[in-house]
């Protein structure tokens, strides 16, 4: 059985969008990712808990299926449900729905947890999530990979890890690479372009002052739509991979 659903409205205002004067990606997971936190704290496991214990959540993987962004003023509801854990991870759906009641966006998450100390994952313990009401199950979620980056297409941009870069887990926080990714493509194709899905693969930890590659190639598709492949390379170890379906706007 599936955990317990919170849900919170969120209008949605002009500096949360980007220059197609709807939400952007990197907001909206933000937005939702505060909205899972609101629920772990009125549930008494919030993240000064988790410290507490030495631990924090981290994401490992984004799927995400987007019918439409919503726009600056426009009132939209986020729910947000644990769907079941094992003793390495856990799952999570978001939804966003516009005020008529409508599915905009849909995220599955694959959470684990973080030794803070030893920087690597921890064993859930079932106090952990027992106040999410959500059953353990041996079964493992595995989330399609991201499509590869054809290396030998591939455009580049460096990037350097600046402050504002770094979340309280002293390493990159993962709003900031899709940043990166959607940087890449440039402004003429996202204004001309509609982005209908994306999956995100977090593999490892970038710190503040690394320089970073973000490698980007396209692929068009028999039905006419594009996949943008993308990979954030550091120092030469894949840091974060991910790859976006788009499809032209009409004229």
């Amino acid at each position: 059985m599936s955990g317990l659903i919170y849900q919170k409205e969120h209008r949605v205002k002009y500096y949360e969008c980007d220059a197609t004067k709807q939400i952007s990606i990197p907001m909206l997971l933000n937005i939702m990712l505060y909205v899972s936190g609101e629920q772990s704290y009125k549930l008494g496991v919030g993240d000064a808990i988790l410290l507490e214990k030495g631990l924090s959540w981290i994401i490992l993987q984004n799927d995400i299926h987007i019918q439409r962004l919503p726009e600056a003023g426009e009132t939209i509801t986020i729910t947000t449900q644990a769907l079941s854990y094992n003793k390495l991870f856990t799952y999570r759906e978001f939804k966003a729905f516009d005020e008529t009641g409508e599915l905009c966006v849909q995220v599955h998450c694959t959470f684990a947890l973080m030794d803070f100390a030893a920087r690597k994952m921890a064993r859930i313990a079932e106090d952990v999530v027992a106040p999410y009401q959500v059953e353990a199950s041996k079964k493992l979620i595995r989330t399609p990979k991201p499509e590869k980056v054809d290396l030998e297409k591939a455009a580049t941009i460096d990037y350097r890890v600046r402050y504002l870069d770094i979340d309280a887990n002293q390493h990159v926080n993962n709003s900031k690479y899709l940043d990166w990714f959607l940087d890449s493509l440039g402004l003429d194709f996202i204004k001309t372009h509609r982005i209908k899905s994306l999956n995100v693969k977090y593999e490892k930890e970038v710190a503040y002052g690394n320089m970073v590659q973000s490698k980007v190639s396209l692929s068009t598709q028999e039905d006419g739509s594009i996949i943008s492949a993308h990979q954030i390379v550091n120092h030469d170890v894949l840091s974060c991979e991910a790859s976006m379906v788009w499809e032209p706007l009409n004229e």
